[in-house]
């Protein structure tokens, strides 16, 4: 296996991670007077919490409790608006991607001087400047897919205009995060199969991308011998175990991703969500076995590698494709897709929007829009 010997990293989040391991966030909040990030099932998780109770307790706590899923522009300036008075020295983002999402936008807003600048004006210009230190953002995932407690990302969306947004810089990233695979327990079977796909679409894409390096292809192929094995046992045996292990694999994903940043999958998937509902993880797997077969063409050793790490020292690259045919069946992906859309013309109507250069230029076999019939095509009808 080869790699580009030159590459840089840098992703400066602790990591506290473990069944338990949310008690030890007191700690690091010592006295201060925070708000907590949430929607309203989360608030109701948080306080019902035999451990995360004795945070409410003899504490001044900020609540805002209104994230919704899949947040748009319009919400999170709403929030950062409602909070632009008040003063706290901390944010806890409790709940999955669109909380941890919502809370990074509130962390870096509320520092910016000018308060005219809104959250569009950041994701715009790159000139605006964000340097000063964002209020310390401390995480609680609870989901294991996102990635987003170990990245210096976040998302919204247009539901309107049917676009996403995205904000990236090196801001973003939390000061700590705290995954405690508990937290996931119970988490309904759609939720978890979503968010289970992104995580191992995220190692996937960190794998084929031309800014892979030694390290980030490592903590990937670590990601995916911990998700592949864990997703099925979760959803079809209903071992709740495996949520460690489902939570490590998010974790380590979301570190490769935080440096590689991902690839045509995710590119794919965006207007499949904004115009279908196909919630994200689904929409990313959709396209995976197509995407993987393109980029084998350029194998350097990484998909042998990652064979025998994943099926035995006898495999190599092109015996994943059979593994992913075998692993989406497993777990039903395909006709979970298309009970969101099944017409392969209206897919390719949006095949301008699922093509981005940002996406496209990641992967190591470069992607045309010219490709994009056949990929979809062949990813219905696999």
């Amino acid at each position: 296996m080869t790699s580009n010997a030159l590459y840089n990293f840098y992703n400066p989040v602790q990591i506290h991670f473990g069944e338990g391991i949310r008690s030890n966030l007191q700690d690091l909040l010592g006295s201060k007077k925070y708000l907590v990030v949430c929607s309203a099932r989360g608030r109701k998780q948080f306080t019902k919490d035999k451990i995360l109770q004795k945070l409410i307790i003899d504490k001044q706590i900020l609540w805002l409790d209104t994230v919704k899923e899949s947040p748009t522009l319009i919400d999170i300036q709403k929030q950062i608006d409602l909070m632009k008075n008040e003063k706290f020295d901390a944010i806890i983002a409790f709940g999955g991607g669109s909380v941890i999402d919502s809370a990074k936008a509130i962390s870096v807003s509320m520092r910016i001087k000018d308060k005219s600048i809104s959250i569009k004006d950041l994701i715009n210009s790159a000139d605006i400047n964000i340097s000063d230190p964002p209020i310390p953002l401390f995480t609680l995932p609870t989901t294991a897919g996102t990635g987003a407690e170990m990245t210096p990302f976040a998302t919204f969306w247009d539901h309107v205009d049917k676009k996403k947004y995205s904000l990236d810089h090196y801001s973003l990233f939390p000061v700590a995060s705290f995954i405690d695979p508990e937290l996931c327990k119970d988490l309904p079977k759609i939720i978890t199969l979503s968010t289970g796909l992104d995580a191992i679409n995220q190692a996937c894409e960190s794998i084929w991308n031309i800014n892979a390096s030694a390290y980030t292809l490592d903590i990937a192929f670590r990601a995916l011998e911990l998700g592949f094995k864990a997703l099925p046992l979760i959803i079809n045996e209903n071992n709740e175990d495996a949520r460690s292990d489902m939570s490590e694999c998010s974790m380590l994903a979301g570190i490769a991703i935080s440096q590689t940043r991902t690839a045509m999958c995710h590119s794919i998937s965006y207007p499949l969500s904004s115009h279908f509902n196909v919630p994200h993880g689904i929409a990313c797997a959709f396209s995976m076995r197509e995407i993987l077969k393109i980029n084998l063409d350029q194998d350097d050793g990484r998909f042998n590698y990652l064979a025998k790490r994943l099926l035995g020292d006898e495999k190599s690259g092109n015996d994943l494709i059979n593994f992913f045919e075998v692993f989406f069946s497993k777990l039903d992906v395909l006709n979970i897709f298309k009970s969101y859309i099944n017409d392969i013309d209206s897919l390719k109507k949006l095949k301008g929007q699922m093509f981005t250069k940002a996406r496209a230029k990641n992967s190591l076999v470069k992607i045309s829009i010219k490709d994009m019939d056949g990929i979809l095509e062949r990813s219905l009808n696999q």
